[in-house]
């Protein structure tokens, strides 16, 4: 029954994984411990590429972005960090491992809520660079959609 599940929930998220930017269907994204560590994968029609074999111990969650970016994150749930895949590089987005909660893309910026020594911010990727939106020592959250004006 445990195998079952499994294969349905991974079917399942290989489904939503496959997504279109501007009419380009992206490759197929998904994650698998076939090599012992849970990485992401993805599919172009040809070849099967381990995207998080170079960068972390394991990969998990790939989302594709609206710029055609895979986003995925890696470590345990208290370690996370968050890393984003442009086609043939990888960057780390997130300064240290933390907590990390509710990945959304608004925009141009990629925003979550990270929990660093005890409390919350909201931190955000440009593309570029990562910065602190809220930067306080007091819990700090955001509902999506947001608001920003």
């Amino acid at each position: 029954m445990h195998h079952l599940l499994s294969l349905t929930l991974m079917i399942l998220f290989i489904l939503l994984s496959n997504a279109s930017v501007h009419g380009a269907t992206l490759p197929l994204a998904w994650m698998s411990d076939r090599e012992g560590d849970v990485d992401v994968y993805l599919w172009d029609g040809k070849q099967t590429i381990n995207v998080s074999q170079q960068v972390a111990e394991s990969g998990t969650n790939p989302q594709w972005l609206d710029n055609g970016r895979l986003l995925w994150q890696s470590g345990e749930w208290d370690q996370l960090e968050l890393h984003v895949w442009d086609g043939t590089h990888t960057v780390t987005i997130t300064a240290q491992p933390s907590v990390i909660y509710s990945m959304h893309q608004h925009g141009d910026l990629l925003v979550w809520i990270q929990q660093n020594d005890g409390h919350t911010d909201i931190y955000a990727w440009d593309g570029e660079s990562t910065f602190n939106l809220s930067d306080n020592p007091t819990w700090d959250a955001f509902q999506y959609p947001m608001n920003l004006g």
